[in-house]
This record gives structure tokens, sequence and C-alpha cells, in this order.
């Protein structure tokens, strides 16, 4: 039997009630990818087109100190981003409340510099 890629063709109505059912009682994004074997992408599209409200996960106190903390340990956002598994933005805008000042950005290998 060929695998089937298109979401639609692999989901059942049955499946995407039981998933926006376990969503809508706590389970997490990431335990819903485990449970379904979908990837992110998939899972957020299913909860959109079930016109699910998605939750939002805010940081606490202790979890801005330690990004604080890794920022001012040499860490660049993007590292501290992928080690929590969080967006940029949302370790940008912690840094900002947390009224750290931040370094000028380091250029990327590969990145050509204007000439001046």
């Amino acid at each position: 039997m060929p695998h089937v890629h298109k979401l639609e063709q692999r989901m059942s109505a049955e499946v995407v009630a039981a998933l926006v059912s376990d969503y809508k009682s706590g389970m997490t994004s990431t335990g819903l990818r485990a449970k379904y074997e979908l990837g992110k992408g998939s899972v957020q599209r299913l909860l959109r087109e079930a016109k699910v409200r998605r939750r939002r996960h805010s940081l606490t106190n202790v979890e801005i100190v330690g990004l604080v903390q890794r920022y001012e340990a040499g860490l660049t956002i993007r590292e501290i981003a992928g080690d929590k598994g969080l967006p940029k933005t949302t370790v940008q805008n912690a840094l900002k409340r947390s009224g750290l000042r931040r370094r000028p950005a380091a250029r990327r290998d590969g990145i050509s510099q204007r000439k001046q």
C-alpha cells in the first residue's frame, strides 16, 4: 500500500475530532504530535481548520531569568530559542521585557558585507 501524504486522506473526521478533543482537554501540541504521529504544522493546521483557539504559554519569571542568564553567558538568541524549543521572537521579547540591553547582532558566515 503506498504511503499517503495528504493530511485529509490520512485523517478521518473521527480522528480529527479526537485530536481536537485531546487538545481542548489540555494535551499539548507536542503531545498531539507524538500521539497522532504528525508534524507541528499538521497539528497547527488541523486545530486552525477546526477553529480551535490556541493556548499561549506565557513564560514565568523564573524562565525569563534563565533566558537572560544564558544570553549574558554569551549564547545567541537563536541558540537559546533552539535549546528551549521556543520561537526566536519569544526569546527576543522576553529579553526586551526584562530590560536587558542586547548586544549588536553578529555577522553570520556566508553573508557578504556591503561595500563602503
